[in-house]
């Protein structure tokens, strides 16, 4: 294309071509810094919750499925860092050499695969975690269908959105150029395709979220504490609305013509490279990080709660010892107030009395003693506080046609 080539020559005349040394100088780090962040919390909570399965010596197919998650989630922060580390991502775009531009978009490229191969991944440990939760013969055939299905359209998904990036350019290599991309791929296939995919994976996680909903909604428990565990599932919507954030920012981006500097026009690759590329680290990889963290420590939350629990109480236990030690004409003065101050008796529960002395509490009946001494029973206590097994909370038919619904780390 000789033709081609002296209209390109001739139009990068009097530009201001790159350097051709690294300067970073000017670079912004705050960007790696959060995905280095990210990565390492997202990462002990799973390797937390793997660990407590295996010491368990529960580690199931939904394990499996998280550990292969896991491994695509951190190939997916080192492309992060290291792209963001070496392709000048954070400093002004005129100062960017050749060699770091190339490597901007090899990541690009690099992304369009590994993206949908983690979000697949992380939804289906999420769907098998849910199908080893709530259904069993117990469960209704919609709702194993649902799930069943969900997971059928992971691997079209992942299928669809792997092929379309080939077909975006008329070698894979040329979008990794900025010049070869300029010539070779169809610019307005990859913003399409893009638009898809993460409209397609927002809709995903829409529909993950509704599906724990169902069988939380019918837990035997009070429903304040059906609520906590609901909320314990869906806070999956934090990942939802970082999803949803990356699509619009994806969208506002393409649309954003003003806030450019105009010096960038002054140089040879302005005429490459997009203007909106200025803030492609708080405006790309932010939010591409943010998603599939927030995915993978919400995913972790349910299996942590029994030791989350016992972390609370230990903490807890501990604040209030060292309060009353340090406080201790607190503590006489409230038992002198409680003693002169009210005629409603008070539950000691240290002592297992009512009113200091008068009526002890036996943890066996809820008759009352040959000494005359009120007695309450277990099942009366734990019919307050509903019948979770922190252990095994698995969903499973109970006696007389009720069912009851537990949920398993």
């Amino acid at each position: 294309m000789p033709g081609a080539t002296a209209s390109n020559d001739a139009s990068l005349a009097g530009l201001i071509p790159p350097p051709t040394e690294v300067n970073d100088a000017h670079k912004l780090y705050g960007v790696i810094a959060g995905s280095i962040f990210m990565c390492i919390a997202a990462s002990a909570m799973v390797l937390w919750r793997l660990y407590l399965r295996l010491a368990a010596r529960k580690f199931g197919l939904d394990d499996y499925a998280t550990t292969f998650a896991l491994l695509c989630y951190l190939t997916w922060s080192g492309l992060a860092i290291y792209v963001n580390f070496h392709a000048g991502v954070g400093k002004p775009l005129w100062e960017l050499t050749l060699g770091e531009i190339r490597l901007w978009f090899q990541g690009i490229v690099a992304c369009n695969f590994l993206y949908p191969v983690m979000s697949t991944s992380i939804r289906v440990s999420l769907l098998v975690f849910y199908r080893r939760l709530f259904v069993n013969p117990a469960s209704s055939a919609a709702y194993r269908w649902a799930i069943n299905i969900l997971l059928a359209l992971q691997v079209v998904y992942v299928v669809v959105f792997c092929v379309i990036p080939v077909l975006v350019c008329r070698k894979t290599a040329d979008a990794a150029d900025p010049f070869t991309s300029a010539m070779h791929c169809n610019a307005w296939i990859y913003i399409k395709e893009t638009i898809a995919l993460y409209s397609v994976s927002l809709a995903f996680d829409l529909a993950l979220l509704a599906v724990p909903v169902f069988p939380i909604a019918s837990l035997r428990m009070p429903a304040k504490k059906r609520a906590g565990v609901l909320v314990l599932f869906l806070l999956g919507v934090t990942a939802s609305g970082a999803a949803a954030w990356k699509l619009g920012m994806y969208v506002w981006e393409l649309n954003r013509l003003y806030d450019i500097d105009p010096r960038w026009y002054n140089y040879e690759m302005s005429r490459v490279v997009p203007p909106q590329f200025d803030s492609y680290g708080v405006t790309f990889w932010i939010p591409s990080m943010l998603e599939p963290t927030l995915a993978m420590m919400c995913a972790s939350l349910p299996g942590l709660r029994p030791a989350l629990g016992r972390i609370s109480e230990t903490l807890s236990s501990v604040f209030a010892s060292t309060f009353r030690r340090s406080h201790p004409h607190r503590q006489h003065s409230d038992k002198a107030q409680v003693s002169g101050g009210s005629d409603q008796p008070m539950y000691d529960w240290a002592t297992h009395t009512i009113g200091g002395s008068t009526q002890m509490l036996h943890p066996h009946s809820a008759t009352p003693s040959r000494d005359g001494k009120s007695k309450v029973s277990h099942s009366e206590l734990s019919s307050t506080v509903g019948t979770i097994d922190d252990d095994d909370w698995r969903y499973h038919p109970e006696s007389g046609g009720s069912v009851r619904y537990g949920l398993a780390v």
